[in-house]
């Protein structure tokens, strides 16, 4: 059987990206995961034209099957900042921002079929967990259930949850912020406090959705720490920040371990940037994962004084416009081999021991684009491109 393909040019762009993508171009950003790498890819609409062209037929013989296609792509939507969900943040309960952004995930849940969203900020004062009263810690979970809610329970996604930013309350300098959001970038005044916002945000997660649920969950911590636009602090203070947020999400799996066994906890790190230099030897955020691991595998863990802490997944980010390969989805292959190449190079561990997520990346870091200058969008055919391109390399390579 054959099918027919009817194309018109002004519609070359959608309907390629239609059979290519799934048409998952929609204002948000995608995770992909193929054997092991995980990408979370920046995703806008497509709002292309093309010049006008003859109509033309592509013909598809169905029964020429050359395998199952893996559509690893559907692992995940990202977002921007999750506070931006609710409709409690906003006066106007019709206000088209959390309107927006949840017609955005139901689109990529239930049209695209994704399966986990990753946002920042889900730590900060606008989800409002932590305060303090007088010295005294107060939890109010109302709008982090709100949130989490919403994406479990009318979209059927789970969380990636990025454990940042810092409420102001527990900062040791509630004015150390970024972005028109108030981003808090400090380092904790009281580690031991930290620990126990983490325990209390696993073991709250756990009792409110259930071990079924909790099972596809990911933790990871903070975002971006070896660049101090987002982190405060030093390398060995983000290793203690993840130390401790270890092992509180740890006591709680196992205070929890009647309803769920603590080797499901999903948790990693260090969501290093992606700014690379080419040639991918002098990318300056993969000495960081190697130094990441190596405290993970031989160091001593900050809360426990013990040698390792548990890692069950290494992130980072990628920008091709941070590199000399602009527009071409061919370096992600290329730096993940020497990511791999460095952990087992440098370090006591393997590299096959691991699972990667790329949490970050898209054809540009910058909102409107960047590759060519500000001109050029991800709303864009350029864009739509590079994400068709991506995949067809990383599909290619395993």
């Amino acid at each position: 059987m054959s099918t027919i393909i009817k194309c018109s040019s002004l519609k070359i762009a959608e309907n390629v990206c239609l059979a290519e993508t799934n048409y998952f171009l929609r204002r948000t950003k995608m995770f992909v995961k193929t054997k092991g790498l995980i990408l979370f890819f920046i995703i806008f609409l497509l709002s292309a034209s093309f010049l006008c062209a003859a109509d033309y037929d592509i013909v598809v013989d169905c029964n020429d099957a050359e395998g199952t296609l893996n559509k690893f792509w559907l692992e995940s939507v990202g977002s921007t900042h999750m506070g931006m969900v609710n409709y409690s943040n906003y006066h106007e309960q019709d206000s088209p921002i959390p309107l927006n952004l949840r017609n955005a995930y139901k689109i990529a849940a239930n049209e695209l079929g994704f399966k986990r969203v990753r946002g920042h900020g889900i730590l900060m004062d606008d989800v409002g967990i932590y305060t303090e009263v007088d010295g005294n810690v107060v939890y109010v979970w109302d709008k982090y259930d709100e949130l989490m809610d919403f994406i479990v329970n009318e979209c059927g996604m789970s969380p990636v949850v990025e454990l940042g930013y810092m409420p102001t309350a527990l900062a040791e300098h509630d004015w150390d912020t970024l972005f028109w959001y108030h981003a808090c970038k400090g380092i904790p005044k009281d580690w031991d406090k930290w620990y126990d916002l983490i325990y209390e945000v696993v073991k709250h997660s756990i009792e409110r959705y259930g071990a079924s649920e909790i099972e596809k969950w990911y933790w990871e911590v903070w975002n971006e720490p070896n660049l101090e636009g987002f982190w405060s602090g030093s390398q060995d203070e983000y290793f203690k920040l993840y130390d401790y947020a270890v092992e509180g999400a740890l006591e709680a799996f196992w205070d929890m371990s009647n309803d769920i066994a603590p080797d499901k906890l999903k948790i990693g790190g260090p969501a290093v940037d992606g700014s690379v230099n080419d040639p991918v030897e002098d990318d300056d955020s993969i000495p960081w994962i190697v130094d990441f691991v190596n405290h993970c595998k031989t160091g001593e863990n900050y809360f426990t004084h013990e040698t390792g802490t548990r890692h069950d997944f290494i992130s980072y980010h990628h920008y091709p416009d941070n590199t000399t390969k602009v527009g071409d989805g061919s370096h992600y292959a290329i730096r993940h081999e020497a990511v791999l190449a460095a952990i087992d190079a440098d370090t006591s561990a393997s590299s096959g021991d691991y699972e990667y997520l790329i949490t970050e990346t898209g054809s540009s870091y910058q909102v409107f684009g960047g590759n060519y200058g500000a001109l050029i969008s991800h709303d864009s055919a350029q864009s739509a491109s590079f994400v068709v391109q991506a995949l067809h390399n990383l599909l290619d390579n395993g």
